[in-house]
């Protein structure tokens, strides 16, 4: 079974200067085992928060975390197996324009800069194994169009 699903939940519509936001993003959702000895898992999570700093303009940063296994089992007399873990800061630039009280639609510049570590262990079927270990660092810029629904806001 693989899936991949993209989220987003904003807490509030109001885009007023001032105003606050909270959101998540989930992705890359995975998960699958084969009969033939192989699996995978995998799973991307992206809290975010930002304040309006003018009407229909926000700003600010989102974390990025993710995480991915995979398990290769006997081919070729070995076994394998590799974990990669990334984590990093994605401030961003939200623009709000055309829509309606409860659904807008907004483009978004992100900069987003992670850390990705990696290990893959390989263990022969004389049981020796031998782990290798990889860090890297990342930067990528997204501009991104989407829209937003949210709840009414709650009567104080």
């Amino acid at each position: 079974m693989a899936g991949l699903l993209c989220w987003q939940l904003p807490s509030v519509a109001q885009t007023e200067k001032g105003s606050k936001l909270i959101g998540l993003s989930v992705g890359d959702l995975n998960y699958e085992r084969p009969n033939n000895g192989y699996s995978t898992l995998s799973a991307r999570f992206m809290p975010s928060a930002g304040v309006f700093v003018l009407d229909n303009l926000a700003l600010g940063a989102g974390l990025d975390l993710a995480y991915s296994r995979y398990q290769f089992g006997q081919a070729s007399n070995a076994s394998f197996s590799d974990r990669t873990l990334q984590y990093g800061l994605a401030p961003f630039a939200r623009y709000y324009f055309l829509g309606s009280e409860r659904h807008k639609l907004f483009g978004q510049l992100t900069a987003s800069a992670s850390h990705i570590s990696a290990r893959r262990v390989t263990e022969s079927s004389a049981g020796e194994k031998t782990p290798t270990s990889k860090v890297a660092a990342c930067l990528a810029t997204v501009l991104r169009w989407a829209t937003t629904t949210s709840l009414p806001p709650t009567p104080r």
